[in-house]
C-alpha cells in the first residue's frame, strides 16, 4: 500500500512536470526581443548614445530580433531605434519637444537640412526616421506634416508604404 501511494506520487508529479512544461512553453511562443543593460549594448550602440546624448543613461534596451534593432529608451524621454552597428532607424524626442538642431544636422544630409531651414521647420523636428530597405527617410515636424526625402536628400510624396 505505502510503495502504491508513493508510485502514485511519482506519476502525478512526472504527468505535471510533463504536462506543466509543455504546457508553459506553449504560451511563450517565439523569443522577438531580448532586454539588455547598456553595460551589453553592442559597441557601436553606445557610441552612438555617448556621441549625441552624452548625458542621458538607458533607461531600457531591447533587441529586437526580427528587425535587427535595439529600441532604446533614454532618461531624458528620447527613444532610439539604432541596428547593432550603430546604424540609426529613428530618433523621437520627448513630448512636446523637437530634436536640437545640433544633432540633426549630423544625422540628416545637408540637403535634407536645407530644404528644412527654407521651409522654417528645422527648429520644430520631433522625430526623424530612416527607411533602408524602402530608401527614404521621415521627418515629423511639430505640429505641422511630416516630410519624406529619399536616400540623395531629394524631397518625395508620402511613400506609399511607409514601413
Amino acid at each position: 500500500m505505502k510503495f502504491r501511494n508513493v508510485f502514485l506520487s511519482f506519476i502525478g508529479l512526472l504527468f505535471c512536470t510533463i504536462f506543466g512544461t509543455n504546457s508553459a512553453m506553449a504560451q511563450i511562443g517565439p523569443v522577438v526581443s531580448v532586454s539588455e543593460t547598456q553595460q551589453s549594448l553592442p559597441e557601436a550602440v553606445q557610441t552612438f548614445i555617448s556621441t549625441y546624448f552624452p548625458m542621458a543613461a538607458v533607461v531600457k534596451a531591447e533587441f529586437e530580433i526580427q528587425e535587427n534593432k535595439y529600441e532604446v529608451k533614454l532618461d531624458n524621454g528620447y527613444e532610439l531605434d539604432i541596428r547593432p552597428n550603430g546604424e540609426w532607424l529613428k530618433v523621437d524626442a520627448p513630448n512636446s519637444s523637437v530634436i536640437p538642431v545640433v544633432i540633426l544636422t549630423k544625422l540628416l544630409s545637408d540637403k535634407i537640412i536645407d530644404h528644412l531651414k527654407k521651409k522654417n521647420v528645422l527648429s520644430n523636428v520631433e522625430e526623424i526616421s530612416y527607411y533602408p530597405v524602402k530608401g527614404y527617410y521621415e521627418v515629423d515636424i511639430f505640429n505641422g506634416k511630416d516630410l519624406w526625402f529619399d536616400n540623395h536628400g531629394n524631397k518625395i510624396r508620402e511613400p506609399k508604404d511607409e514601413h
